[in-house]
């Protein structure tokens, strides 16, 4: 028994979440010799009833869970279990039958003449039960038994550990993953409010530079064609567009973000007036033809 708890321990180390661990606890130790197990979370002091295994009686094992689930306890003290999980220690539970003390409709429905069970601890505190026992064609439980399950559930409650560790760490990391793409995308923002500034506030000083005569302005003040609407990003952009280019390669060649040309797409769209990427590029070859 020793053995086969240690194998059963073991067998925890390649089981990846928490969900899977639920799962996998009755299994693992139905292999090590009980006929019957029901593992229970805690929640708030009260008992629950989540996964069992009865060898290849799966229907046994789901109306024990069915029956645990509908009558879930608080650990107030009456239950023997109370006293476990107080002290955090196993017990042996002889002739259940006539004893008071005992989840009444689960020793009902399973007929068990003893059972063995074991707190599952997690950073101190009981997380989860174990119970075991053996059928009837089978010789009961004994300290031995128990003192199995002890170190089975020890396995147990360090492999929960584990899992809600890496469970809070990848949370933390998609928690960090969106803060970065957050504050990327307000960096875009801010950089392109920059350029569009700068874009405005250059033009007037090429336009003092030049020889030639200034073009004429329409009547709402934008030159012909709309294109000088754009800033000179927004051009390099809009060339890259009628060029054939994805917005991967637009940013790749003017080092920027891909969430930065987006947002210079869009801009682009707006002053152009144009439906789609489509519309804009034929428009531009319009206006420059």
């Amino acid at each position: 028994m020793v053995r086969g708890a240690q194998e059963a321990r073991g067998g925890l180390r390649g089981v990846a979440s928490v969900v899977s661990l639920i799962e996998h606890a009755p299994i693992a130790a139905y292999q090590m010799g009980f006929s019957r197990i029901l593992f229970s979370r805690i929640r708030d002091g009260i008992w629950f009833p989540c996964s069992a295994c009865a060898g290849e009686d799966e229907e046994f094992a789901q109306t024990m869970v069915r029956v645990g689930a509908a009558h879930p306890r608080r650990l107030d003290g009456v239950l023997l279990e109370s006293e476990m999980v107080r002290r955090g220690i196993p017990i042996l539970v002889c002739s259940p039958q006539s004893n008071p003390r005992v989840h009444s409709e689960l020793v009902a429905v399973t007929k068990t003449r003893s059972y063995v069970a074991a707190p599952v601890l997690a950073w101190g505190n009981a997380i989860g039960l174990l119970h075991a026992d053996r059928s009837a064609e089978r010789p009961g439980v004994c300290e031995f038994d128990r003192d199995a399950l002890e170190m089975f559930a020890e396995g147990l409650g360090i492999a929960f550990e584990r899992n809600l560790m890496m469970d809070r760490l990848q949370a933390m990391r998609q928690a960090a993953n969106e803060h970065m793409r957050a504050a990327n995308a307000l960096a875009d923002d801010f950089t392109l409010e920059v350029m569009e500034l700068a874009g405005r506030a250059a033009r007037p000083v090429e336009e003092l530079l030049k020889n030639g005569p200034q073009p004429r302005r329409t009547p709402t003040g934008h030159q012909p064609g709309r294109l000088g609407d754009l800033t000179a990003r927004e051009a390099d952009v809009l060339r890259a567009m009628a060029a054939g280019k994805t917005n991967a390669q637009i940013a790749l060649s003017l080092f920027v973000s891909e969430g930065t040309v987006k947002s210079h797409v869009k801009h682009i769209l707006r002053k152009l007036s144009a439906a789609n990427r489509t519309d804009a590029v034929a428009k531009y070859h319009r206006m420059r033809g």
